[in-house]
């Protein structure tokens, strides 16, 4: 998975971890999940969907959910996909499952089926800001950068001030940077940061911003931030790039 769309998945599935934990009592497989300790969660995950006809459906949908998303943190999408397909066959307006086909969708640059199921979501329910931040992240990739930048202001209508907020102003930020908005660029990188402060993205664009406005030496120090926070898949790069001689 994409260390850019790890974060959007992560934020988003801990909010479903925390309302699946008190739907039902699989703590252990939480404990596990938690810790990263995937391969007894799903020995876990495993027996009770073996002892199905002892949990309700609501359950079994949630197990393999969680399944799912240990095969994307173990990169067997394949497996991801099929549970989560497994999911939606049941439940046809599973919020996570739906949001994490369509990001696989989208790592695949499958980006037709992607923004449907995204825009599915948003039919769902239209307060949801992840799957606007998703479509502004991949249109970004495309190279759509006009319409990522008009989707993301339609969605910071909705809300300023929550955790995914930060990340939907991380891709509008990568978007502005894209068509030479840099001074807005930096105003929406600087906006994440005060949402989420540990956040490798945010500085890592703010580091291109200033590259960009030959401010090289502070651009170095945000690449290091964001390199210290994780990183971005393209940081070692940059940094070996423009801060290394």
């Amino acid at each position: 998975m994409k260390k850019i769309n790890y974060l959007v998945f992560i934020f988003f599935c801990t909010s479903i971890f925390s309302y699946a934990q008190e739907e039902s009592s699989f703590d252990s497989i939480y404990y596990y999940m938690e810790n990263k300790e995937y391969d007894e969660a799903l020995v876990q995950i495993n027996y009770n969907l073996n002892n199905s006809n002892e949990i309700s459906i609501h359950d079994i949908n949630t197990l393999l959910f969680n399944k799912g998303f240990i095969f994307e943190m173990q990169d067997k999408l394949d497996s991801a996909i099929w549970c989560y397909e497994e999911v939606i066959a049941s439940d046809s307006m599973h919020i996570p499952s739906l949001n994490s086909l369509g990001m696989l969708y989208g790592d695949f640059e499958l980006y037709n089926e992607a923004y449907s199921i995204f825009y599915n979501l948003i039919e769902i329910d239209s307060n949801l800001i992840v799957p606007y931040s998703n479509i502004v992240y991949y249109k970004g990739l495309e190279g759509n950068y006009e319409d990522a930048i008009q989707i993301a202001n339609e969605a910071l209508l909705l809300d300023t001030d929550t955790i995914t907020t930060a990340l939907l102003l991380n891709n509008l930020s990568f978007a502005q940077y894209n068509l030479g908005l840099l001074k807005q660029a930096f105003k929406s990188a600087t906006k994440s940061l005060k949402l989420l402060d540990k956040n490798a993205y945010a500085y890592r664009n703010l580091g291109l911003i200033l590259l960009a406005q030959k401010k090289n030496e502070k651009a170095c120090e945000k690449f290091n931030i964001s390199f210290e926070l994780g990183g971005t898949e393209d940081i070692n790069f940059l940094i070996d790039e423009n801060c290394n001689n």
